[in-house]
């Protein structure tokens, strides 16, 4: 049974649809493991559906009482928005398991377990948190849905503009949409103009009487994930303010032009802007907008490639985290693991493939919580066992022997549980036997800076050698 995560945000023309957005975002990588519950007081209806549609249960409050009452200590909350104070930290995290916070402005004190910001630049000194407080800093982790993460893995090259996209969101309350429109109309450089609205924007009539005046300008209203992304695709120029939308046309390949129009995008427009990102339109007045694209036209230094769409793994990663925990083996064990160590693919990986006998493995258990050169521990999920390290003292360094259940494999488990496992040990040296077939395994010490100290080969079988100096 998948643990529930609440998620608390909200969307609407005055606010926008960011925080949304990349909650949405969030659910659609959690979703393979977490059960995600948006919990709001407004959002459009049309997004309401969507979510629907994909799944995801919508549950619409009143108040925040309201939403305290869902909470339990089993569940686990994430909260997006700029109202969710240090006290209302406080006394959502008093209810639930763990909370996540989804942050861009580090002006508030945090109490979350784990805090997401994926603006470029951002550290944790920028933050005041717990101790125990957790971090998923940076374009490493990005909050995009699912096809532009695909594409960020794709390569794309541009040699010449000849299309613009032009998209500010799901509102756009100051109806910028309108006057870069009117701004780069005179470019006859473009051949297709795309101008994309999205569900919260109410200014329609005035954008219609204009684009029915250019037959080179395409208007797209409140598109899907897909849909979206085909367009900037077809576009190689994209004209979007410094708020989720430029990540994604990062995602997507295009050449950007960004500027800002609301205080909330000033530390991603400027952080961005210092690595290069995109040609500066400042606050999208027309002739800032008019002078940036003359500069792309006359000097264009191609995309920028800044993400690389694999920020969907790392997340699911750290938050799995938060529900695991580690304990040495107890007696009632070794049941559990005569079964894991007797697994055919544990075996198969196994230096030794022979089946393990009952007697043999009790004989050895035995010796195990008698105490001596080994110690075992035992991962556990939501207070479920999911694997095992075993550390193995031989003269000057431990040999580390570890299984993840088969029910739990491919989730980044194993990772964890090392890098726990070895933290709890502390200072020592560290060596790994692997088989160089299992590539899994070779790549989660490689991963956690282990370092390959040789190769061999054993009854026409090659193996890797590990070794870690932790000190």
């Amino acid at each position: 049974m998948r643990e529930k995560i609440y998620i608390r945000t909200d969307g609407s023309l005055s606010i926008g649809l960011g925080h949304l957005m990349r909650c949405i975002a969030l659910a659609q990588m959690l979703n393979s493991e977490f059960e995600p519950i948006f919990v709001c007081r407004h959002i459009p209806e049309s997004i309401k559906d969507d979510l629907n549609k994909a799944g995801f249960e919508v549950i619409f409050i009143e108040s925040e009482d309201d939403f305290y009452s869902l909470i339990s200590d089993k569940d686990m909350v994430v909260l997006d928005g700029y109202s969710f104070d240090i006290e209302y930290q406080k006394k959502v995290k008093s209810l639930s398991g763990k909370l996540i916070y989804i942050d861009d402005l580090h002006e508030t004190e945090f109490v979350a377990d784990l805090i997401i910001n994926h603006a470029p630049g951002v550290s944790q000194s920028d933050y005041r948190a717990t101790k125990s407080t957790q971090f998923a800093l940076g374009l490493d982790y990005v909050l995009l849905r699912p096809a532009f993460l695909e594409q960020a893995q794709k390569k794309r090259r541009i040699s010449t503009i000849q299309s613009a996209m032009i998209c500010f969101g799901g509102g756009d309350y100051k109806n910028l949409t309108l006057s870069t429109t009117k701004a780069i109309i005179p470019f006859e450089q473009f051949r297709e103009i795309v101008v994309i609205t999205g569900p919260a924007y109410d200014q329609m009539e005035s954008l219609k009487s204009l684009v029915g005046k250019d037959i080179r300008i395409k208007h797209h209203h409140s598109i899907n994930e897909d849909e979206m992304l085909a367009l900037m695709l077809r576009s190689e120029l994209a004209i979007v303010p410094s708020s989720g939308i430029l990540f994604e046309a990062l995602a997507a390949g295009c050449i950007v032009i960004s500027g800002t129009y609301a205080e909330n995008q000033r530390i991603i427009f400027e952080r961005f802007l210092q690595s290069g990102a995109f040609e500066n339109a400042a606050n999208f007045l027309e002739k800032d907008i008019a002078r940036a694209v003359k500069s792309v036209l006359s000097n264009s230094g191609g995309n920028k490639r800044l993400i690389d769409g694999k920020s969907s793994k790392r997340i699911l990663g750290k938050i799995l985290g938060l529900t695991i925990s580690l304990r040495d083996v107890k007696s009632e064990d070794c049941k559990l693991l005569f079964s894991w160590a007797n697994e055919p693919a544990v075996r198969m990986n196994a230096v030794n493939n022979n089946k393990i006998e009952w007697k043999e493995h009790i004989a050895w258990f035995s010796k195990i919580l008698s105490g001596g050169n080994s110690r075992i521990f035992i991962l556990e999920r939501s207070g479920k066992p999911v694997g095992q390290v075993r550390f193995d003292l031989k003269g000057d360094h431990f040999i580390i022997d570890y299984s993840v259940d088969k029910d739990f494999r491919s989730k980044g488990l194993g990772k964890l549980m090392l890098k726990k496992s070895i933290d709890r040990i502390g200072k020592g040296s560290f060596k790994a036997i692997v088989k160089a077939e299992n590539i899994s395994s070779v790549a989660v010490f490689k991963s956690l800076s282990f370092e390959e100290a040789g190769d061999y080969v054993n009854n026409s079988i090659k193996y890797k050698v590990f070794r870690l100096n932790y000190y």
